[in-house]
């Protein structure tokens, strides 16, 4: 499936939809964790660490995604452009033969950048939700409590 500028909105915005729905959790989660295990007092501040872990692990995690892409998208290219938008430009400045070759060579490189950086993403959360459930700490269980008769005959 392909979505491009002139696809329907509704599209893009059921993919975000999605996208917050399986993330938004997790962040709730790991603020009320975080939070939870300071003393009160410093609970500000380990908020705002929490926050400001998350969004530098995002911008890596974008970051590196990007520079894959690139990478990608450079060696499918054989090096003639850096990116899409360029060897459109250059396109038009060529013959029209040659241009085409280009266009057509440029839109694979993306489409295959594209596709490869959605695997490698998809296998890195798949691997994370594993990892999240097998080190998790097993919930705490209340004690249970002591019988009357026993607290009685204690006392």
């Amino acid at each position: 499936m392909c979505v491009d500028a002139s696809g329907p909105l509704p599209v893009v915005m059921i993919g975000i939809t999605v996208l917050a729905l399986g993330t938004g959790p997790l962040f709730a989660l790991g603020i009320g964790l975080v939070v939870g295990s300071v003393p009160p007092e410093r609970a500000g501040s380990a908020a705002s660490m929490s926050e400001t872990g998350n969004y530098f692990g995002g911008s890596l995690g974008f970051a590196l995604i990007g520079v894959l892409a690139a990478v990608i998208y450079r060696h499918r290219t054989d090096g003639t452009s850096d990116s899409l938008a360029e060897a459109v430009a250059t396109s038009h400045r060529l013959p029209a033969d040659q241009g085409a070759h280009l266009l057509d060579t440029a839109h694979h490189a993306f489409t295959a950048a594209v596709r490869i950086t959605g695997v490698v993403a998809t296998i890195l959360f798949a691997g994370l939700a594993v990892l999240v459930v097998t080190m998790r700490p097993a919930a705490a269980r209340p004690a249970p409590a002591a019988p009357l008769e026993y607290e009685a005959a204690r006392s």
